[in-house]
């Protein structure tokens, strides 16, 4: 994870809900 910038820190919640955001718009694009 060195590439990550270290300043930001996600709590799983957050990383999850960003995850689905992501899953929505490839699911958008498939179509």
């Amino acid at each position: 994870m060195s590439l990550a910038n270290p300043r930001v820190k996600l709590s799983k919640e957050e990383f999850e809900e960003i995850a689905e955001k992501i899953r929505g718009k490839i699911d958008l694009i498939s179509f």
